[in-house]
């Protein structure tokens, strides 16, 4: 299993009131995963038809929303933040 997968699942397994965001370098974005993308979701529902569904190698297949901090209705993600690394980031819900 790879660090990326096992640290969503670890996260995700447990997660009863945060959103745990992700650096993809490749797309310049940032993914929520499983309850993260749904919680994600109702912060801003815009997001809501951007729900998909990912392949993460490990024969994993997880629910993933992408979020662009570029555009300006995706700010409010940058104003609840609580935790911020270069490939990862918290919001507090």
């Amino acid at each position: 299993m790879n660090t990326l997968l096992k640290s969503i699942l670890v996260k995700e397994l447990k997660n009863d009131a945060s959103v745990y965001l992700y650096y993809c370098a490749e797309t310049d974005l940032w993914k929520a995963y499983e309850q993260s993308a749904m919680r994600l979701m109702n912060l801003i529902p815009k997001l809501k038809p951007a729900l998909r569904e990912e392949y993460i190698p490990g024969a994993y297949t997880l629910k993933c929303v992408y979020v662009d901090l570029n555009r300006k209705e995706h700010n409010v993600i940058l104003e609840r933040c609580v935790s911020v690394d270069d490939d990862y980031m918290e919001l507090a819900v």
